[in-house]
């Protein structure tokens, strides 16, 4: 693995639509009701959104890997290091090419929903986090902001929703 790269620019933040050309992002939308930070919080976070009345969180971070790492074995190394600090970690059926967790802390108290997806060298995780009782209510929008999320591929034009055109 390589480590996050810090640096890239050429990111646009336009009400609910993120785009970073350096990450090869075309677009990443989110709906009205969540506003859209640049501000990295983390490193490797490229965007995050809060839900305005401040219940969940999305974000969606990237980081440049080497050309043998897989959707499938990215993936299942996020699960093992969900797993590793105490969340009970539950595969869900794929989204386009990507590889879907669902996950619980220890008290049940918070849930999130994780989608990886490897991509041209670049490892994408799109995460939501919100308190347990109300992620039934996010669980449509993340399944709509990962159907819309629009990447760029240098080999075979674009990749969209998460899945190759």
């Amino acid at each position: 693995m390589v480590g996050f790269v810090s640096g890239r620019v050429a990111a646009d933040v336009d009400r609910n639509v993120f785009s970073n050309r350096a990450w090869s992002i075309e677009q990443l939308v989110v709906p009205r009701e969540w506003q859209l930070s640049e501000q990295q919080s983390y490193p490797g976070i490229l965007v995050s959104a809060v839900h305005r009345a401040g219940e969940g969180k999305i974000t969606l971070g990237a980081e440049c890997v080497e050309p043998r790492v897989t959707t499938e074995n990215y993936g299942e190394k996020t699960r093992l290091a969900l797993a590793g600090i105490h969340f009970t970690v539950s595969r869900l059926p794929a989204q386009g090419e990507a590889y879907v967790l669902d996950a619980v802390t220890h008290d049940k108290q918070t849930r999130l929903r994780q989608a990886v997806l490897v991509n041209d060298g670049i490892a994408y995780v799109l995460t939501i986090k919100a308190p347990s009782k109300v992620m039934p209510a996010f669980a449509r929008v993340f399944e709509d902001v990962l159907r819309q999320m629009k990447l760029e591929s240098s080999a075979s034009g674009s990749t969209s929703g998460p899945t190759r055109r």
